[in-house]
């Protein structure tokens, strides 16, 4: 899998922050369920483009230790592609997001964070067939707030 993530993040004085994210995520298909069979592939891929607006609340520990808890929603571009099936296009759906996770704040500005984050799809029509994206991600990252 691959993935990347490019956030912008405001930070609120009443511990709400507010984020836009775009994403984009590569994941290799080795085996894919279709009409209730298995198949198995050498080639494909899914690949998911995502745009969100996430709202965070920062829980107040009275120390550089900052859990927090976060939702978002927007859009997503699913493309599915394997040369397997006779499948190879892309759905624009409704997509949306759940985050856990705790920061450790450098300084004023700069924060540490680990967070668990649940991402999901409404269902995409891929050549009349219904795939829903779900998938279940590990976060480190460096944050800076303006």
């Amino acid at each position: 899998m691959l993935c990347a993530s490019y956030y912008g993040s405001r930070l609120f004085a009443n511990g709400n922050r507010a984020e836009g994210q775009y994403g984009w995520v590569k994941n290799d298909l080795d085996q894919l369920t279709y009409n209730n069979s298995y198949g198995h592939f050498r080639e494909g891929d899914l690949k998911i483009q995502s745009l969100m607006a996430n709202a965070y609340y920062d829980i107040d520990t009275g120390s550089q230790w900052v859990p927090f808890i976060a939702a978002g929603i927007g859009w997503a571009k699913v493309d599915l592609n394997t040369p397997a099936l006779p499948l190879g296009d892309n759905d624009n759906v409704f997509a949306y997001q759940f985050m856990a996770g705790v920061s450790y704040a450098i300084d004023d500005r700069w924060a540490v964070d680990a967070q668990y984050r649940f991402f999901g799809t409404q269902d995409a029509t891929i050549q009349d067939a219904d795939f829903s994206v779900n998938s279940n991600n590990l976060l480190v990252g460096l944050r800076y707030s303006f």
